[in-house]
C-alpha cells in the first residue's frame, strides 16, 4: 500500500481503476472482510483485479511475474517445497490469519531473499490457467488467471507450496488477491 501510494503519487495518469461488483462473483466466505491495522500502510495491496494490477506495473515500467518465474523464486533452483525449505513450519507465513500483515514482519524470506512468496496474499500472475468447467453458471466463460502463493485466511499448508496453483476472475479483486512486479533486466 505504502509503496503503490509512492510510486504513483506524482503520476498524471493512473490507472481507471474499476470496481463493478456486478463483475464478480459474490464470495461470502472472506469476501466482505477487511482488516484494518496499523500495518496496513505496509501490507500488500488487495482487491485489485488483474487488469488493474497490468497497468499499475505498466505504469510503473514492471510486469506481472509468469506463473514459471513466480515458481522458481519461490522453489529456488533446488525445488523446495516452501520458499524456506521442504517441510512445513507455523510462523514462517502469514497464514490462517484474519487479515493481510505487514511485508517482511511476519514471514521468512527465500533463498534469495524474497518476502511474502507464500501466505498474507495469493499473487496474480500473467498466465492463463483457462476455462473451468466447475461453475460455468457462475462464470460464464470468462478465462481465468493463475495465483500463486496461498493467503491470510488460507488453513491448508498445502497452498503455501511452491508448486501450488490457483485460478480467480481477471476481472473481480478479492480481499486475499495482491501482486508482486517482476522487471526485465536490460543492456
Amino acid at each position: 500500500n505504502g509503496q503503490f501510494r509512492k510510486s504513483v503519487g506524482g503520476q498524471k495518469k493512473l490507472p481507471r481503476i474499476d470496481r463493478n461488483p456486478q463483475k464478480c462473483l459474490s464470495l461470502k466466505i472472506l469476501s466482505d472482510v477487511v482488516i484494518y491495522t496499523e500495518e496496513a500502510i505496509n501490507s500488500p495491496m488487495v482487491f485489485t483485479t488483474w487488469k488493474e494490477a497490468v497497468d499499475i506495473g505498466e505504469l510503473l515500467g514492471m510486469r506481472l511475474p509468469t506463473e514459471l518465474e513466480w515458481e522458481r523464486a519461490a522453489a529456488y533452483t533446488d525445488g523446495r517445497k516452501y520458499p524456506w525449505g521442504n517441510s512445513f513450519e507455523q510462523g514462517r507465513a502469514v497464514f490462517n490469519e484474519t487479515g493481510t500483515r505487514a511485508v517482511k514482519k511476519h514471514s521468512s524470506p527465500s533463498l534469495e531473499g524474497i518476502f511474502d512468496l507464500a501466505g498474507n496474499v495469493w499473487e496474480w500472475t500473467s498466465s492463463l490457467y483457462g476455462k473451468i468447467d466447475l461453475i460455468p453458471k457462475l462464470l460464464k466463460d470468462s478465462d481465468l488467471m493463475v495465483l500463486r502463493g496461498g493467503a491470510w485466511g488460507g488453513t491448508d499448508p498445502v497452498h503455501l507450496r511452491s508448486e501450488f496453483r490457483f485460478y480467480a476472475n481477471p476481472e473481480c479483486g478479492h480481499n486475499v488477491v495482491g501482486f508482486r512486479f517482476a522487471k526485465d533486466e536490460t543492456g
